[in-house]
């Protein structure tokens, strides 16, 4: 029964399959008919079923622990004891002691006797204290022009003491002074005298002067800050000077210099006042000796910008004088620099305008020319202008260089010359030499070309060259005497390894001219002669004089050393009849501690 239903199912499906082949075998022809396809078939998706609900984990209950603890203390026995340990000193290898002073002594020719001390030392932890004491001596004789062999004696004493405050906001230094100058009126010019005719033919001959200088000054500089509103440095000083010929001086000064940012600038000011009296002096407008009572006011203002590469300078300098014998009188000069650097430390270019007025003090001019007649009384001398320009830089690291470039116009410049007075009475003419020296006046046109080689080897050696030639045009004077057309000068320190240590430098001044003049008066025929003058120009020859020294430290403290000044024994005159020393020998000691 199995085998029928079997044979039944197997008999219906081919039927079936019969069925299904007949109905895909209809008429073929048909298939080759037009069909119109009225658009084109556009995919679309349908949009899925979204899951909102968000499946969740039911997190477990929490059980929060309990804990029952205590804390049972109780002392722990140790047999260690703690003690404290002592903090580490820092020591650094003891270094060699620094000496306080010096003590230098020495002597040599011409009676010449030297001594010089020096002492410096710590007054608490900002401040100290030093003191300068010098004195040297000689006494020997010089040959002069015309063969006569007179006393020099020349006398040099120095007194300083000196204070250093280095406080929060700024150094604050003091100094006192005490100077002496010494010597006589031994030159002369022309033919050699007997000395009975130079008592009465050189109203001076022989006369002993003496500049003894005296005073104390405060300076204060403070701390620079380029955040303040201002920045400054200060000074105050009194000197008296005096001659044994009479003259006294007093003189204050008060000098302040102040700068201010002021935007991009910096404004500067430069002032000052300078007051001073000096009795028995000549005034040649009255012919009449008197006191001399001057107040100088100076007031310079300037602005400055200053970058890496460009300086520049803007300003005036303004003088106001106060004479007591002459009336209010003013000076203005223009105060203008600019420096480039198109190369850092290498090479700068620079240019500007200056004027200042120069203050004659007795004091300033003895130094000057000792010379001088004793009551001279000098015009201040007014620059008006000066040009400069100039290049300087460094060749190498060690080779510095400088070549600068001045013309100046100053008015009441002085110059030093010799008068004489020839009287002829009772049929005898006679010569009165003065050997003190009197002053003209002249306005001066100054040209100047200047330049400097400065080499440096560590601290072994410093070589240093400098020549300046000059040119005048003066208004109404014949030349400009004893002014030299050019001059140089040169030194040389070489401190090898070993003891000995190397020194060694060189002047030199070219020709120069000087002038006598000579009054000529008859007393015999008053009425009808007349008072002439006569000029002579004499021409000095110049000045070359090397000097070198050489110093052997024999211990840390004690050291020996020799000096000899113008070794070429050459004989010049700084000022006409007075001629110098030949060769100058000093030798000595000095003692550190």
């Amino acid at each position: 029964m199995k085998t029928q239903y079997l044979k039944h199912f197997a008999l219906t499906g081919l039927l079936g399959l019969n069925l299904l082949v007949a109905s895909a075998q209809q008429d073929s022809t048909q298939l080759r008919k037009e069909v119109e396809v009225v658009k084109a078939y556009t995919p679309t998706i349908s949009d899925a079923y979204k899951i909102n609900d968000k499946p969740q984990i039911a997190a477990p209950p929490a059980k929060k622990p309990v804990f029952d603890y205590q804390i049972k203390t109780q002392p722990m026995i140790t047999s260690f004891n703690v003690e404290p340990v002592q903090a580490a000193k820092m020591t650094t290898e003891p270094g060699e002691p620094l000496n306080r002073g010096l003590l230098k002594l020495g002597a040599g020719n011409y009676m010449s006797q030297y001594g010089e001390f020096f002492y410096n030392t710590r007054a608490g932890r900002n401040s100290s204290i030093g003191l300068h004491l010098k004195s040297h001596l000689s006494n020997g004789k010089i040959k002069l022009e015309n063969d006569d062999k007179v006393k020099a004696p020349d006398n040099n004493n120095v007194a300083e003491f000196f204070t250093k405050h280095d406080l929060r906001s700024g150094i604050l230094q003091t100094k006192l002074f005490y100077e002496r100058k010494s010597f006589r009126y031994y030159g002369y010019t022309g033919e050699q005298l007997p000395d009975d005719q130079k008592e009465i033919y050189i109203p001076m001959w022989n006369e002993k002067q003496a500049f003894p200088k005296a005073g104390v000054s405060i300076d204060y500089e403070k701390k620079y800050d380029k955040r303040a509103a201002m920045n400054f440095k200060t000074g105050l000083k009194y000197q008296y000077f005096g001659s044994q010929t009479g003259q006294r001086e007093h003189l204050v000064n008060w000098d302040g210099y102040f700068t201010a940012p002021i935007e991009l600038m910096e404004g500067v000011l430069d002032a000052g006042i300078t007051y001073s009296s000096t009795d028995s002096v000549y005034f040649s407008n009255t012919e009449k000796t008197d006191k001399r009572n001057q107040t100088v006011l100076k007031f310079n203002p300037a602005a400055v910008f200053d970058t890496e590469v460009l300086k520049f300078k803007l300003g005036i300098n303004s003088y106001t004088v106060f004479d007591k014998e002459a009336d209010i009188d003013y000076m203005l000069a223009p105060n203008t620099r600019i420096e480039y650097m198109p190369i850092k430390n290498v090479l700068t270019l620079y240019a500007g305008t200056d004027g200042y007025l120069q203050q004659n003090n007795y004091s300033v001019i003895a130094e000057e020319n000792p010379f001088v007649s004793p009551d001279q009384n000098i015009k201040n001398t007014k620059y008006r202008y000066i040009l400069t320009g100039g290049i300087k830089g460094k060749f190498i690291p060690n080779l510095s260089y400088g070549l600068q470039v001045d013309y100046a116009n100053s008015k009441d410049q002085h110059f030093y010359y010799l008068q004489n007075k020839e009287i002829t009475q009772g049929g005898t003419t006679s010569l009165y030499q003065n050997n003190t020296f009197d002053v003209l006046y002249d306005k001066v046109k100054q040209f100047s070309l200047g330049g400097e080689l400065h080499y440096t080897l560590n601290n072994e050696m410093d070589i240093r060259f400098q020549a300046k030639y000059h040119s005048y045009k003066l208004d109404s004077l014949q030349e400009a005497w004893l002014k030299p057309s050019f001059e140089s000068s040169a030194s040389f320190y070489y401190d090898p390894e070993g003891p000995l240590r190397f020194t060694a430098d060189a002047y030199f001044i070219g020709k120069r001219n000087s002038l006598i003049q000579t009054s000529h008066e008859d007393l015999d025929n008053l009425a009808t002669s007349t008072i002439t003058t006569s000029n002579e120009v004499t021409e000095l020859h110049s000045v070359i004089d090397l000097n070198f020294g050489v110093e052997y430290q024999f211990t840390n403290q004690l050291s020996f050393w020799g000096r000899a000044n113008n070794i070429t024994f050459q004989k010049y005159e700084l000022f006409p009849g007075y001629m110098n020393q030949g060769l100058n020998l000093l030798i000595g000691a000095s003692f550190s501690f």
